[in-house]
């Protein structure tokens, strides 16, 4: 490699070996004559972070990097490596990718705050797990695949799967929603009063609105903001505050990071953001309103520092 290499995976026959890059670069090695068997250029922007053989399957290799992206490649017998399918779930870097031990799931933590599970059948996402107060670090299955284990910040956090090898609970990507998935978001977000109105929009058309869209669809005013504000966190893979986001005022709360802010500025769309999320989304997201979907013509970011002083109060007394 010619960059500092991040990732390591060994096959389950001990035959072969993978490894990426920081420079974004696959190889597959052969263990016992350490020959280089195959090189794959710019498998992720910004470098590859982790990857993984699938168990007891030598040609089934996943890799993940910083450009949110999980890839599933093929290996076949000459060693030539071909792109099966791109996971695009995760919101930010993917910091861990790990198995099942039976191989029916496939785990992913990511700087998003969330891990989600997989099924390696089909590679749908089953359960988006979080988010947390941090980077969801890393994650680890249990021998008979019944528990989960992640960690972030400071804590471990464990969740049990059922023994048939299915999620006890399914989060579906929003992106993916049907018309009655999402009516059973407004239902749990309190906007159930609005089921009839939202009666023909899926999951896609839902992220795509703007607070104009929902104005026109009949929405009370003093909704708009809220429901904004949830379409926004459901976008993230947000379904669940781990009592974080709960214990913490929502002025207080990045509305594309959904953590606790430092240096907050706000927006000519009106709302206020860390400086760093809305400067990050600025810059990838053609300057439009991560609330509204709208374009902004005006990108001067105020810092708020009267918030500021507030946020850091709370900060030394929680």
């Amino acid at each position: 490699h010619e960059n500092t290499v991040l990732a390591v995976a060994l096959a389950h026959s001990g035959e072969i070996v993978a490894t990426g890059c920081s420079g974004g670069s696959l190889r597959v090695w052969q263990v016992q004559t350490l020959r280089c068997l195959a090189v794959l250029d710019d498998v992720h922007d910004l470098g590859v972070t982790c990857c993984s053989f699938k168990p007891s399957d030598n040609t089934e290799l996943v890799t993940a990097g910083n450009d949110e992206q999980i890839k599933v490649w093929s290996l076949d017998e000459n060693q030539m490596i071909t792109l099966m399918i791109t996971l695009a779930g995760h919101s930010a870097s993917i910091m861990s990718i790990s198995f099942s031990i039976n191989g029916k799931f496939l785990a992913s933590t990511s700087g998003d705050k969330t891990a989600k599970i997989w099924n390696t059948d089909s590679y749908r996402c089953l359960a988006t797990l979080g988010p947390h107060s941090r980077y969801v670090t890393c994650g680890v299955f249990s021998e008979d695949s019944n528990i989960f284990a992640a960690t972030f910040d400071r804590f471990v956090k464990l969740w049990t799967l059922s023994l048939d090898g299915e999620v006890e609970f399914e989060n579906i990507p929003a992106s993916d929603w049907s018309e009655l998935q999402v009516q059973s978001f407004l239902t749990k977000e309190g906007f159930g009063k609005y089921g009839g109105i939202f009666s023909e929009i899926s999951g896609g058309n839902l992220l795509a609105l703007s607070s104009l869209d929902i104005e026109e669809l009949g929405v009370d005013e003093s909704d708009i903001e809220k429901m904004l504000q949830k379409i926004q966190w459901a976008r993230f893979g947000v379904s669940a505050s781990d009592g974080f986001v709960d214990d913490v005022p929502n002025e207080f709360l990045c509305p594309i990071t959904c953590d606790l802010m430092v240096n907050p500025v706000r927006c000519s769309d009106g709302f206020v953001y860390e400086e760093t999320a809305i400067r990050e989304w600025l810059l990838t997201r053609r300057n439009t309103s991560p609330m509204t979907n709208l374009e902004l013509s005006d990108l001067e970011l105020v810092p708020c520092d009267e918030l500021c002083h507030r946020i850091q109060s709370f900060r030394k007394s929680s």
